[in-house]
């Protein structure tokens, strides 16, 4: 919990630091969270669901406020996240299978939530 804690106030440093820049209300910020994996105790870096399921929390840019899914859409969203919010083409070349937030939830996983 200390570490929840620490990581919160931390992530709350950076998104005031962002607020207080002299041209923010003409920018287009989009934060990203996420972790690299999940753990089990303090044990960390397994292939169970406790360990292989993470938080994905995305705010800002165009993703829509208020929208909270159970989908599992992993780290693999991120990237594809990145680019659409910065209008840069995901090359199929790259073999990237991942869609970006929030176009990889589907309505089904977010009514009712």
């Amino acid at each position: 919990m200390e570490a929840i804690r620490i990581s919160d106030e931390r992530i709350g440093q950076v998104i005031d630091a962002v607020n207080k820049r002299p041209q923010f209300s003409n920018e287009d910020w989009l934060f990203v969270v996420c972790t690299d994996h999940g753990g089990i105790r303090k044990v960390h870096g397994g292939q169970s669901p406790e360990e292989r399921i993470i938080p994905l929390i995305v705010s800002g840019g165009e993703t829509p406020k208020g929208l909270v899914s159970q989908a599992v859409v992993g780290q693999i969203a991120v990237p594809a996240t990145v680019m659409r919010h910065l209008q840069l083409k995901v090359d199929p070349a790259w073999g990237w299978v991942g869609k970006a937030f929030p176009e990889i939830v589907t309505k089904t996983n977010t009514e009712g939530k």
